[in-house]
């Protein structure tokens, strides 16, 4: 019997990186989309330490798909992306 889930080749499945990656687009409509006028300026960056390291995840995962250690690269980037955004917020932001 075949395997449903779609494996790349000496890869692993893009499956959770596609999730990943629909749930953080959903995020950011319902956020700044829809619910936008709810939530004043700061809540809507404090949003971002979400949904940033998400579209990391994802984007760095579906790229290196084909490699075996892509999960530990797309976790990486998610926490280089959220170091990355608290240096950026707390450090460059106050000063704008």
């Amino acid at each position: 019997m075949e395997n449903p889930v779609p494996y790349e080749e000496n890869g692993t499945s893009p499956i959770p990186y596609f999730v990943v990656l629909a749930a953080a687009i959903i995020a950011v409509v319902y956020f700044y989309g829809i619910k936008f006028d709810d939530y004043s300026e700061t809540e809507l960056v404090n949003f971002s330490y979400y949904f940033v390291p998400a579209f990391a995840f994802s984007i760095v995962g579906l790229i290196t798909k084909k490699n075996k250690k892509s999960l530990l690269y797309a976790i990486g980037a998610a926490v280089s992306a959220g170091v990355l955004l608290v240096a950026f917020f707390m450090g460059i932001w106050p000063s704008l």
